[in-house]
């Protein structure tokens, strides 16, 4: 026979063990007071464009932000005053552009004389020295675009294959030069263009993951959480601090390869060829806020948040929050083959 004495204790043990897991935060109501919060990002020989507003409690009904024009924001240069800022379909806007290596400064004045609100500083870093670039590609699967609403001559249906979807995976391998100073900042993104005949481009933002120990890792949550979106492709120089090297991504590009007999049943269903194809690789150098800014994004954005520690956002806008980042390009363009041939993302 059990013994009822040893159930109870172990229930009792089993209790004690969840309490104590409990930690009771009391609720501060004045962390619920909207802050000022501060947005732009900046790159050299364009304007700045910054998004002052009111931040909204997470709780609130409301599903709109406070935008605030009525105070006044300077801009330094290099540590000289160099212009206060205009007010332009609710964004101030600058007059300068900046340039690599600038250090820029936003300060943020209450209106009638109130004082500072908030203020926010970036330096632009150096154009990323870009190598060259290698790319290969392997078959992964082949699927068909079918009509199933095909009739022959008798007027019965079947289905009448269009086209071959060959998906491949495209490596990409980046060789940069980094630079011997402080800590270097990358993000790398690639875009995929399509130039049509009547003068209209598309261009879209390819998911890519990476390739290469250099880049910073999720935590283990990437086990369960498989959004790409939150990947940034984000690393810096650590291992490789002035010196070349050579990192990687890849990501899936679906071929849609028209057979040739059926390209004017599509162009009559409205499907339109591009004239050209290509891939822009966009090695960019980024500064320490906006790299602090995706990396705490990317780990606070995660599937598992309700069983871990939250993350606090990175801002570096004192007096309030937001982030004031910038960054500089580094372009390679790769042509693609086209013809019968067009490229989708995956």
């Amino acid at each position: 026979m059990r013994n009822p004495v040893i159930h109870i204790l172990f229930f009792l043990l089993l209790m004690f063990a969840f309490s104590s897991c409990i930690n009771e935060i009391e609720f501060d109501e004045s962390q619920s007071a909207p802050m000022l919060t501060l947005n732009c990002l900046t790159t050299p020989d364009t304007i700045l464009k910054v998004n002052l507003y009111k931040s909204r409690f997470f709780l609130s009904t409301s599903s709109t932000f406070e935008t605030i024009t009525d105070h006044t924001m300077r801009l330094f240069v290099n540590g000289v005053l160099k212009e206060s800022l205009t007010v332009k379909n609710n964004q101030y806007q600058s007059k300068y552009k900046p340039k690599a290596g600038d250090n820029l400064m936003l300060e943020v004045l209450k209106p009638s004389g109130g004082g500072m609100a908030v203020f926010a500083s970036s330096q632009i870093p150096q154009k990323p020295v870009l190598l060259k670039t290698d790319t290969s590609s392997v078959y992964q699967s082949i699927s068909y675009f079918v009509n199933d609403s095909a009739r022959n001559q008798l007027g019965q249906l079947y289905k009448d294959t269009l086209a071959r979807l060959i998906n491949r995976r495209f490596y990409y391998k980046i060789q940069l030069r980094d630079s011997l100073a402080l800590e270097n900042f990358y993000r790398i993104k690639i875009f995929l263009y399509h130039y049509y005949a009547d003068g209209k481009v598309s261009k879209e933002n390819l998911r890519i993951r990476p390739d290469d120990i250099a880049f910073d890792k999720k935590n283990e949550s990437d086990v369960f959480d498989n959004d790409w979106d939150r990947i940034f492709n984000i690393f810096n120089d650590v291992l490789f601090d002035g010196k070349t090297y050579t990192i990687g991504v890849f990501g899936n590009l679906n071929v849609v390869d028209i057979l040739p007999d059926k390209k004017n049943i599509l162009v009559i269903g409205g499907y339109k060829f591009p004239v050209k194809s290509e891939l822009v690789i966009d090695l960019q150098a980024i500064d320490y806020g906006m790299f602090q800014y995706l990396k705490t994004v990317k780990y606070n954005n995660t599937d598992l948040q309700y069983f871990s520690e939250p993350v606090q956002v990175h801002s570096n806008v004192y007096g309030g929050t937001g982030l004031f980042g910038s960054y500089t390009h580094a372009l390679t363009v790769i042509p693609l083959v086209v013809g019968g041939n067009r490229y989708i993302s995956r």
